[in-house]
């Protein structure tokens, strides 16, 4: 078996490459699947193949990064646990996307937790994930909290009543190119289907390369009706954003608590209810004011 490069790519023409051996190459109902086992991640699954380029005798493709095995739970903690733990009792969640069920297997690390809602347009990602990837995550497919809806996302927040989740994450695509920006347009909606003093989790991109595009997400929440605004430091690595270290939101319509006092409710709920992460941890990641960010207007 030879190995093969992959190829992510990030801003201005740069890319990032993985090389590694691919087991398996499919395709679901919206794009083509391929996952390898790469020299520095391990087992990678890759989303979304955009084009192919042809380089003397050697190939590299040009993949959306879905889920590592080395470092993919970095992401899906932090858009996970910051909401739920800043929450007292999180009963209903929805996320945008997660088809992989990767960010539904730590929503479900919270006792309180009801209600999951993934809404993903591919429902093939949910099948091949567990048939070619990790078996493991059928247990979550089976959980009874867990509702899966093949939907467009736009259509189901369309659907939803005002005030329906205490807590809506963010699994979407990322929003480097300008086409698949749209998704900043379903803020409102979002800021709808939220209870009152319910959390929208999201994240920033590396503020050297993407402070435009940092500055617009703020833009749209705070149009939205997102009064609170906070964000992780920027100190967050994932190869996911291969251009450097980036940062995560959570953003309220209506937040009473003061940030100290909120950052105590991550610390308080973490211990007590002794959830099992890899890399969250409310004293490493604490909450800040948006105006703290280095991307944020002085």
């Amino acid at each position: 078996m030879e190995k093969r490069w992959y190829t992510i790519r990030l801003h201005d023409g740069a890319r990032h490459q993985f090389r590694g051996f691919e087991m398996l190459r499919t395709r679901s109902k919206k794009a083509e699947i391929i996952i390898s086992r790469l020299e520095c991640l391990g087992m990678t699954m890759f989303h979304n193949r955009l084009e192919r380029l042809s380089s003397g005798s050697e190939e590299n493709e040009i993949c959306e990064l879905m889920h590592s095995e080395k470092e993919g739970y970095a992401y899906n903690e932090l858009v996970v646990h910051l909401p739920l733990h800043a929450l007292e009792q999180p009963r209903r969640v929805m996320i945008m996307g997660g088809g992989t069920l990767y960010t539904a297997r730590e929503v479900l690390k919270h006792p309180s937790v009801e209600h999951v809602d993934v809404v993903d347009y591919d429902s093939d990602v949910t099948d091949i994930t567990i048939q070619h990837y990790d078996p493991s995550l059928q247990t979550i497919r089976n959980d009874p909290r867990v509702h899966m809806h093949c939907a467009d996302v736009r259509e189901f927040l369309l659907r939803t009543p005002n005030g329906e989740y205490d807590v809506v994450i963010d699994d979407l695509i990322d929003l480097i190119r300008v086409e698949d920006r749209w998704v900043l347009e379903l803020f409102p909606k979002i800021s709808d289907a939220l209870k009152e003093s319910g959390l929208f989790s999201t994240y920033l991109y590396p503020s050297w390369y993407h402070e435009e595009l940092n500055r617009l997400i703020i833009k749209k929440l705070i149009e939205a009706g997102f009064g609170k605004i906070m964000t992780t430091a920027e100190d967050i690595f994932t190869y996911s954003w291969p251009e450097g270290f980036t940062s995560f939101v959570c953003a309220a319509r209506k937040w009473e608590k003061t940030l100290g006092e909120t950052n105590h409710l991550l610390r308080k709920h973490f211990r007590e209810r002794n959830t099992s992460t890899l890399q969250f941890h409310p004293e490493l990641h604490p909450l800040h004011e948006w105006g703290e960010h280095p991307n944020a207007a002085k």
